[in-house]
């Protein structure tokens, strides 16, 4: 998973998406953009999609990882 996150370095990615990205954008845009157009509240989007995201992955990555033997590595985005 980390080298195909490692992959993910442009916006080129973001509007041609391949492999898991594509399959999560498949799963999400139609709820993105109903949110979106309900309200208009781009940090309710981010909210959203960043939850998303980090649960697709995870679920995704069950068959190849084992969660307790994994070393979790954060990003402060702060």
């Amino acid at each position: 998973m980390e080298k195909e996150f490692a992959q993910y370095n442009s916006i080129a990615v973001v509007e041609t998406p391949y492999g898991h990205l594509k399959g999560f954008m498949d799963r999400i845009t139609t709820k993105a953009y109903r949110l979106y157009e309900k309200n208009g509240d781009l940090e309710k989007l981010e909210y959203l999609l960043e939850n998303e995201i980090i649960d697709y992955y995870y679920k995704k990555s069950i068959g190849t990882v084992n969660p307790d033997a994994y070393e979790l590595r954060y990003i402060n985005k702060n």
